[in-house]
């Protein structure tokens, strides 16, 4: 048997050397977790051979605590064959022996619907279905199997078995047909955490414009045409256009697909989605997503703010403000007559700008808090000698400074609130496949940085620690290597700017964040 490298030892176990009644020269040393036991052996000066008995061997493991089994039994007989030969035992003096090793738990599993014979009916197609329509037959779910250390110790698996699936209206069991699930009446699929149901589509069959008039729906909305310049679209469910936006707006609470492309204008019309997005082609627009967007081709000119992170493998961003919270993939990014391209990912700045002026407005509050209750203590203590006249005064000044600690406290409430919404889950990239072109500018935290050259991809730019502290923009290319880009700290006063301009989109995000 190969020697195995060793496993992660704790820093305050050093190696456990053999006691006098054992071999000198063998010891074992367990892994953190308990899950990897490790023998090590050393031999004496100018000795090529380690003579220990297979019992020899034992007696140290069970000295440790290890638990032997069949597997554990032939590896203890072959490193003890090891060691009596010449040839193999110089090697393991140098290298530890994995001896013994422990069985990790298997976590359990939900039940779940499977994919029928004909292919699963996914909800986020948002495709109806007939009446009779086999959407899957359900998996069992299993219930987690323990694991063991190398001592023999059971280890539980970290989750027991959840909550099964809820079927609501439209769907039934069909005990016939292999535990299936079909839907009694024709609508759409929706899939909400563990529940699933059948719920109305409401289908236009032509284009929405300023003849039909604007819809708003308490369900799915599936156009047939287009939305048209002037009409608006809302839905407290989901939106799928077949057809374009052309000069519309859209507007829904859980996902927005537009088949043909979304055009927008000089004016900017607003699209918002309260779940993902997905369309071929998006241009001069407002667009807000909760979650994620995909695009085919390319966005022009677009004011986009996603929550969620944008994935365009073959589609190019050219022009506008686009920012992600958990980063973007683009395929280029820019374009060849250098365009202004702002593109930004985590945390937005002019949010980070806003947080700054809130810390700081919400300490001087509080300091006019403690100011005031100080000046006052005095007093109260003796309010019953005070005239009527100042008590009055007292007891405003006292109103007053209530006002201002409530008004401390809901400014705290409203910036964990929009921390939850801004704050990215995990640290956020910016990629290009193919390139980044001259005038595209970055943003990641409160810097910018600007392209002046273009830059062959595959190319990421990420936030990373600068070497004299502080943080910096930093890129890493096709060949590997990460280096810092020149970049500058973006001016106050835009920042505050830019927060203003948002503060409509920032109304729109958080009342689509408490839906």
């Amino acid at each position: 048997m190969a020697p195995t490298p060793i496993a992660r030892t704790s820093a305050n176990t050093p190696p456990l050397a053999a006691p006098a009644s054992r071999h000198p020269h063998v010891s074992i040393r367990i892994s953190d977790d308990g899950m990897h036991a490790h023998l090590l052996c050393s031999l004496p000066s100018g000795a090529v051979t380690l003579p220990l008995t297979l019992d020899q061997l034992r007696t140290v493991l069970k000295a440790h605590g290890i638990t032997r089994n069949e597997t554990v039994d032939a590896s203890l007989a072959d490193y003890a064959q090891a060691l009596n030969d010449p040839t193999r035992c110089p090697g393991l003096a140098k290298e530890p022996f994995l001896i013994a090793h422990g069985k990790l738990p298997i976590e359990a599993t939900d039940p779940f619907i499977g994919a029928p014979e004909q292919g699963v009916v996914d909800p986020s197609a948002l495709e109806p279905i007939p009446a009779g329509t086999v959407i899957g037959h359900v998996v069992p779910g299993r219930h987690g199997i323990p694991g063991v250390t190398v001592f023999g110790t059971a280890i539980s698996p970290q989750r027991s078995l959840g909550k099964t699936f809820r079927l609501g209206d439209g769907l039934r069991f069909d005990q016939t047909r292999k535990d299936a699930i079909v839907s009694t009446r024709a609508g759409l699929l929706a899939h909400e955490g563990d529940h699933y149901r059948i719920v109305k589509l409401t289908t236009i069959e032509g284009d929405v414009n300023a003849q039909t008039g604007s819809i708003d729906s308490p369900t799915d909305v599936r156009i047939r045409g287009s939305i048209k310049t002037g009409a608006r679209v809302r839905s407290q469910r989901s939106i799928v256009i077949e057809g374009q936006i052309e000069g519309g707006s859209a507007s829904s609470q859980h996902r927005l697909i537009v088949r043909e492309g979304i055009f927008g204008s000089t004016t900017r019309p607003r699209i918002h989605s309260g779940g993902w997005a997905r369309t071929p082609i998006c241009e001069q627009v407002l667009l807000l997503c909760d979650s994620g967007l995909e695009i085919d081709h390319r966005m022009v000119n677009c004011n986009a703010l996603i929550r969620g992170r944008i994935e365009m493998p073959e589609g190019a961003i050219i022009g506008g403000t686009t920012w992600a919270r958990e980063g973007l993939a683009a395929h280029t990014i820019g374009c060849e007559s250098g365009a202004d391209t702002l593109v930004g990912a985590g945390a937005p700045p002019w949010y980070l700008q806003r947080c700054a002026d809130r810390a700081r407005l919400i300490a001087t509050h509080q300091e006019q808090a403690r100011a005031l209750r100080g000046r006052l203590a005095p007093l109260v203590v003796n309010m019953n000698r005070l005239t009527g006249h100042q008590r009055e005064q007292v007891t405003h000044l006292l109103c007053r400074c209530e006002q201002i600690e409530e008004l401390v406290r809901t400014s705290s409430c409203e910036g964990q609130n929009e921390d939850s919404i801004f704050q990215p889950d995990h640290p956020a990239r910016i990629e290009a496949q193919h390139a980044i072109h001259a005038g595209v500018r970055i943003r990641l935290g409160m810097l910018e940085a600007r392209i002046t050259a273009r830059i062959d991809g595959p190319v990421s730019i990420f936030e990373r620690t600068m070497e004299g502290g502080g943080l910096g923009i930093w890129m890493r290319g096709p060949r590997g290597e990460a280096v810092p880009l020149p970049a500058e700290p973006i001016p106050t006063e835009v920042l505050r700017t830019e927060a203003t301009a948002m503060l409509p989109a920032l109304a729109d995000i958080k009342s689509s964040a408490e839906h």
